[in-house]
Parts: structure tokens; C-alpha cells; sequence
């Protein structure tokens, strides 16, 4: 592996861990009992748009 190479590997992992980071600090934003109180009010609606067979 040439130091190029070596740089862009490493500008990539980076990068990923950021990602990673970022992903994790909004996940830990939402309220789990509100967002399945939102999954779940959605899933009634939707079986009430589905006909029946």
C-alpha cells in the first residue's frame, strides 16, 4: 500500500466512525415510547386502508 493509499484508508475509517457517531448521538434523541406510540398508531391506520379478502 502506497501513502496515498494509506490517507484515503484512513480519511475513509474516519469518516465511518463520524457517521457512526453522529447516527448514535440522534439515536439517542428519541423517546422509544413515543416512537412506538407513533409506529403503532400508523400501523392502525394503514390496516384500516387495506381491504379485505
Amino acid at each position: 500500500m502506497n501513502r496515498s493509499q494509506a490517507i484515503q484508508e484512513a480519511v475513509k475509517e474516519k469518516l465511518q466512525k463520524i457517521t457512526k457517531s453522529r447516527l448514535a448521538k440522534e439515536c439517542a434523541k428519541l423517546d422509544p415510547s413515543f416512537e412506538q406510540a407513533m409506529a403503532d398508531e400508523g400501523l392502525s391506520e394503514d390496516l384500516r386502508e387495506w381491504p379485505e379478502y
